[in-house]
Parts: structure tokens; C-alpha cells; sequence
């Protein structure tokens, strides 16, 4: 399997775990913020959810390690 595929499957994987639990809105994206898994967030007119708990960086770097979703 590659690299895209797993992590696709994780990403889908982490997605349907959420769908057991409520979001917890965190409000505007922040660097060097600790989110967690369900994590809420807004971000250039866009909402994210958290599919990976960690300490934000760089917003388009977070979402290309798939550590976020677009949610609405």
C-alpha cells in the first residue's frame, strides 16, 4: 500500500472516530496551539476539523499532514 493510501485510510479512520464524539470549538486557527482529535477550528473564511492531536506550525503544513479537514 502506499503512502497516500494509508494515510487516506488513518485520515478516514480518524474521521469516523470523531463522528462518535462532539467537536470542541476552538474558534480562529492559532500557531503554536495544542489541538486535539475533534477540535474545531476556523480558518480563511473555512472550518477544519482535528483529525491528529498535536502543536500547530504552519496551517498549510498541518493540513498537508493531514492533521485537518475541512468541516463546513
Amino acid at each position: 500500500r502506499s503512502n497516500s493510501a494509508t494515510a487516506a485510510l488513518n485520515s478516514l479512520n480518524q474521521t469516523l472516530l470523531i463522528a462518535d464524539s462532539l467537536p470542541s470549538q476552538r474558534g480562529s486557527w492559532l500557531t503554536g496551539t495544542a489541538y486535539g482529535l475533534g477540535d474545531l477550528v476556523q480558518f480563511d473564511g473555512s472550518s477544519y476539523i482535528c483529525l491528529i492531536a498535536h502543536t500547530s506550525g504552519t496551517f498549510a503544513t498541518d493540513l498537508s499532514a493531514l492533521r485537518w479537514t475541512i468541516f463546513a
